[in-house]
């Protein structure tokens, strides 16, 4: 009867954190499906990196939550092309939250979606102890086949990780998700940090939306065009 009791307790908790995150999300309402499936998301993604960090031994994390949803809700309108999700980054003993997907941009009258991830870090919205430049975020550009990074981009280096004012000038209470994906659009617009191959190599064609699988990580592809050609 206590076994019964406390799983249920459980998933009473785990019910009223979901209800908690898709009314941030929806912003008060319940008919937001868009913010609803982006709160459930993030609810299961953190619920995974829970179970991970009790089963290593280690507290939990990402303690401010509620601004967490908040601000990847805000995101739904602007950026559908990112979904959260939980995902391993170098040197965590832990599943990190990732927003995974696709950046819109237009460059040469034509309209582009840039692969990436934003990786944020449990210490959300304050920065990183130890981080360079100090924020609790990291931009990373992630081709997907058919796909190669620009040399010499100049916000973007040979790993595809984003050197952006907004993330190095983060500031808690006043900077935003937004705002620096914002910031990446208007950089990748003046210049696309990822080009086409050559001919003779394949781009896989996909409708919007539509996603493959890319290194273990669900990538969405172009949705109206392949990015410019590599220079020769």
């Amino acid at each position: 009867e206590r076994v019964d009791r406390a799983t249920s307790s459980q998933l009473w908790r785990r019910r009223a954190a979901r209800e908690s995150m898709n009314w941030l999300f929806g912003g008060g309402r319940s008919d937001s499906p868009s913010r609803t499936g982006r709160a459930d998301r993030l609810q299961d993604a953190l619920a995974v990196i829970d179970d991970a960090c009790a089963r290593a031994g280690l507290s939990r994390t990402y303690p401010n939550r509620g601004l967490l949803a908040d601000q990847v809700g805000a995101l739904a309108e602007g950026f559908p092309g990112l979904q959260p999700r939980h995902a391993l980054y170098p040197g965590w003993q832990h599943p990190l939250i990732c927003l995974d997907g696709t950046v819109p941009i237009a460059h040469g009258g034509a309209g582009y979606n840039i692969p990436v991830n934003l990786w944020i870090f449990p210490s959300f919205p304050h920065p990183l102890v130890g981080s360079i430049p100090p924020s609790p975020l990291a931009l990373v550009v992630t081709p997907t086949p058919g796909m190669v990074l620009k040399p010499g981009h100049p916000s973007v280096d040979a790993a595809g990780r984003c050197s952006l004012s907004a993330i190095a000038r983060w500031a808690p209470r006043g900077s935003t998700l937004s705002a620096v994906l914002a910031e990446a659009c208007a950089a990748f617009s003046a210049v696309p940090p990822v080009y086409a191959l050559p001919q003779g190599h394949v781009v896989q064609a996909l409708p919007s939306g539509q996603a493959v699988a890319h290194g273990g990580v669900a990538q969405a592809q172009l949705a109206e065009h392949q990015p410019p050609q590599a220079p020769a």
